[in-house]
């Protein structure tokens, strides 16, 4: 089979921003949390993507963050004033974090050589 026979069958469609009160993992299937964003901050909201199998599932639901990524984005998060000893009623700190997140993402994208086209996972016409 080419690849090109077999490659609509390996794309997933996703959401681009969280949806709005998805499923809580820990209280169960068909439970609702609150959502962290009313709208996206990004205006984003109901975008979608195409994403090769293996992008959607390592790239976006198994990112690769290193302890000491971590350690940086938590001294970041502190001097945003985003963290907490207790959680709140809210979820306008972690509504924050994802924000910044975002923010160190796109920064990073940015100085690694400009904008990235939208559209999700692309592959090269020499391998089609």
């Amino acid at each position: 089979m080419q690849r090109h026979q077999y490659e609509a069958a390996l794309m997933q469609p996703c959401t681009i921003t969280s949806r709005k009160g998805s499923s809580d993992p820990v209280a169960g299937p068909g439970t609702r949390r609150e959502a962290t964003f009313v709208a996206s901050p990004w205006g984003s909201e109901n975008e979608k993507g195409l994403f090769c199998y293996e992008c959607h599932e390592e790239l976006l639901h198994n990112p690769v963050v290193l302890p000491e990524d971590i350690a940086k984005f938590a001294r970041l998060v502190h001097l945003r004033g985003l963290s907490e000893t207790n959680k709140p009623v809210g979820r306008y700190l972690l509504a924050g974090r994802i924000v910044l997140f975002h923010e160190v993402i796109a920064k990073g994208l940015d100085s690694l050589g400009g904008p990235v086209p939208s559209g999700g996972c692309s592959i090269p016409n020499s391998e089609r």
